[in-house]
């Protein structure tokens, strides 16, 4: 069963009840901390090493859940009404087009090159870049509120 079926209606509830971003910033913090757990479970004792590698990477899907309600939340509420609006997700296409292409470059580059347990770590990293520039650009509050 896919995680999303059992987060999207929780994670619209918390979204409701929290915000946007600190669904969204939750979100990456989990994102990050569980990335930095898989090469760590790898360490377990090889009868626990499939128990432990499965756990976080189910706890990964979980936390990942949430991130589609607080995104669509996040482009309702957030985005400017007008011309700002269709730059915003014309740029926010063009960020995931780009993830496209990168995602399944990096990996295998990055494993081949210096190991596999890099590949969840240099993600944590980039999770963590973004939550530091995230704090700091997004706002609390949807700028658009009163015209909704």
């Amino acid at each position: 069963m896919r995680a999303d079926l059992v987060t999207h209606i929780p994670g619209g509830w918390a979204v409701q009840q929290f915000g946007g971003k600190a669904v969204l910033s939750a979100n990456m913090l989990g994102t990050a901390v569980l990335c930095l757990l898989i090469p760590l479970t790898a360490r377990a004792t090889p009868a626990l090493r499939a128990y432990a590698l499965s756990a976080a990477f189910a706890m990964l899907g979980l936390c990942q859940g949430p991130l589609v309600p607080a995104l669509m939340q996040m482009r309702r509420d957030w985005l400017p009404k007008g011309e700002g609006r269709p730059f915003a997700l014309r740029l926010q296409a063009l960020g995931h087009q780009i993830y496209m292409i990168i995602n399944p470059l990096l990996p295998p580059f990055l494993a081949l090159r210096f190991g596999w347990r890099s590949v969840p770590v240099a993600y944590a990293a980039a999770v963590a870049a973004f939550l530091a520039i995230w704090q700091r650009c997004a706002s609390d509050r949807p700028v658009v509120a009163a015209e909704a």
